[in-house]
């Protein structure tokens, strides 16, 4: 015979039914948002220039044209121009430069850290995006000789996630050029090179 449960036993066995149910709503929720290419994310650039700006990947896009006027947008052919490469000599910690490209619907962030004193060069791409993703893209960085096109600098690797950008740079975890030798690679004072991002299984596919 089954034993009758009291009113108020069935109250908090509801109660306690609805709060794991609400739980895991709430938990679906915030999983969906950070996959989501609406979902809530900071600007790319908080970093560098403490932009406060958060809002949709989409949306991000829009704002860095308009708030961000320093940044560069790659064309569909992933050429970059460089400009006046040769003629920027800033004075102590050097300076960082910023290109944003789309790939697909996938949003990527390539930064070059440019250390005059010293004349190293560090490059990385980022991935704009959930985090969980970077470690599914390799990117590849290729630097003409604008006076002998035979003569090229090749750089792969991983891709980060946007919001590990000084991590890397502190540790090192990026491709190294160095400033001087690329200045002779310049056409004029501008130097070009071309980036791409390919999905870490076709690309190890492709090499084995």
């Amino acid at each position: 015979m089954n034993k009758k449960r009291s009113p108020g036993t069935q109250m908090a066995r509801r109660d306690k039914i609805l709060n794991e149910l609400e739980s895991r709503m709430y938990s679906y929720i915030k999983e969906h948002e950070v996959a989501c290419s609406y979902g809530n994310f900071k600007c790319v650039f908080k970093a560098s220039t403490e932009c406060n700006w958060s809002g949709s990947i989409k949306a991000f896009l829009e704002h860095a044209k308009l708030a961000h006027s320093e940044v560069v947008f790659i064309n569909a052919d992933n050429t970059i121009i460089y400009k006046n490469f040769a003629k920027r000599k800033i004075e102590q910690t050097g300076c960082r430069w910023h290109g944003i490209f789309v790939r697909d619907r996938d949003v990527f962030k390539c930064t070059i850290d440019v250390q005059h004193d010293t004349g190293m060069m560090r490059w990385c791409t980022f991935y704009v995006g959930v985090e969980n993703c970077p470690d599914s893209f390799i990117y590849k960085i290729q630097i003409e000789n604008h006076h002998n096109p035979s003569q090229k600098v090749s750089l792969e690797g991983s891709c980060r996630h946007y919001m590990q950008e000084e991590n890397v740079f502190e540790n090192n975890a990026c491709m190294f050029t160095n400033y001087r030798v690329l200045e002779r690679f310049c056409s004029g004072s501008d130097l070009k090179f071309t980036i791409s991002v390919e999905d870490r299984v076709k690309y190890i596919n492709r090499r084995s």
